[in-house]
C-alpha cells in the first residue's frame, strides 16, 4: 500500500485487473498509460487507485462500483424518461470530462455503465489508451481487506481497453474498435473519427435503455454494421412512447454527420 494511494486498507473493496507483461513489446507504454490514468480522475469515471508489479505481472487496482452494469438493471427494470435523462446526464459529464482531455471512449454501452447502490453513475473502460502493440487482458475481481485479509469477490466492475487518446499532431483515428451494435457510421466506414463517436454510441444507450435493446441487436453483428452504414437514423420501435425532449435528445446524439451532432458539453447545458 503506498501512502499517497486515495483509498482506506482497512475499509475500501476495489476491483482489480492482472496484466501478464511477459510477451508485451515497449513495456515503457505501460507507465505512459498509467500516468494518463492518474491523470484522468472524475466522480463519473471508475477511477485508476494504484498498480503493484509481481513478477511478471502487472496488478492494476480500480475502483469498485457495487450496483453492477446498466445492462443487469435493463433485463428487469422498465426505465421511464426520467430516469433515462438521469443516467444519460451522468454519462454526459463522464464524457465532457475525458473529451476535454482529447481522450475517446470508443465503447461506450450498457455493460460499460456502472451503477451504484448510492445512486452514483459511472463509465467504466475508460483510461487505457490504445497503442498498436499493446493488447489487455486479465479477469477483473473485486476484494475488500478484512483484518489485513484480501477477501475476495465477484465484480462486474472495470474493464479496460479500447480508449485512444488524441494529440495535436493526431486529432482523428481510423482505427475499427468498439462493440458493433453502439458503433458510429463514421467507424464503421472506416473514415477519421473523433470524440463524436462516443456521443452516437450515447444515443445508442439511450434507446437501449428505453426499448430494453439497441437498434438492429437481433441482427448478426455484421449484418447490424452494413445497416448502420446505409440508413441516416436508428429505427424505433416505440417512437409514440417518446417525448419531444427524448427526440431532440437522439437526433441531437445520431445524426449521421459527426460535425452536425452535439458535443457533450452542448448536450449537458
Amino acid at each position: 500500500q503506498n501512502s499517497s494511494s486515495p483509498w482506506s486498507p482497512i475499509s475500501s473493496q476495489v476491483a482489480l485487473k492482472k496484466m501478464p507483461l511477459r510477451k508485451r513489446s515497449r513495456k515503457e507504454l505501460v507507465v505512459n498509460e498509467i500516468q494518463i490514468m492518474k491523470e484522468n480522475r472524475h466522480p463519473n469515471i471508475v477511477n485508476y487507485i494504484d498498480s503493484y508489479l509481481v513478477d511478471e505481472d502487472l496488478w492494476l487496482v480500480m475502483e469498485y462500483v457495487d450496483g453492477g452494469t446498466l445492462t443487469s438493471v435493463l433485463v428487469r427494470v422498465f426505465m421511464e424518461e426520467r430516469m433515462i435523462a438521469a443516467i444519460s446526464r451522468e454519462c454526459l459529464k463522464a464524457l465532457d470530462f475525458l473529451h476535454s482531455k482529447n481522450v475517446i471512449h470508443r465503447d461506450v454501452k450498457s455493460d460499460n455503465i456502472l451503477l451504484g447502490m448510492d445512486g452514483s453513475v459511472k463509465l467504466s473502460r475508460h483510461s487505457i489508451p490504445v497503442f498498436s502493440d499493446v493488447e489487455w487482458g486479465g479477469l477483473v475481481l473485486g476484494f475488500t481487506l478484512q483484518d489485513g485479509v484480501a477477501v475476495f469477490l465477484f465484480s462486474s466492475s472495470a474493464d479496460f481497453g479500447l480508449c485512444a487518446q488524441l494529440t495535436s499532431e493526431r486529432n482523428t483515428r481510423c482505427t475499427v474498435l468498439g462493440s458493433p451494435y453502439w458503433v458510429a457510421p463514421e467507424i464503421v466506414k472506416r473514415k477519421e473519427y473523433d470524440t463524436q463517436v462516443d456521443i452516437w454510441a450515447l444515443g445508442i444507450v439511450a434507446i437501449e435503455m428505453l426499448e430494453g435493446e439497441p437498434p438492429y441487436f437481433r441482427e448478426s453483428p455484421v449484418q447490424a454494421q452494413r445497416l448502420i452504414a446505409q440508413n441516416r437514423y436508428p429505427p424505433l420501435r416505440m417512437p409514440s412512447k417518446m417525448s419531444v425532449l427524448f427526440h431532440a435528445f437522439l437526433h441531437s446524439c445520431l445524426d449521421t454527420d459527426p460535425c452536425i451532432r452535439w458535443t457533450a458539453r452542448e448536450l449537458l447545458e
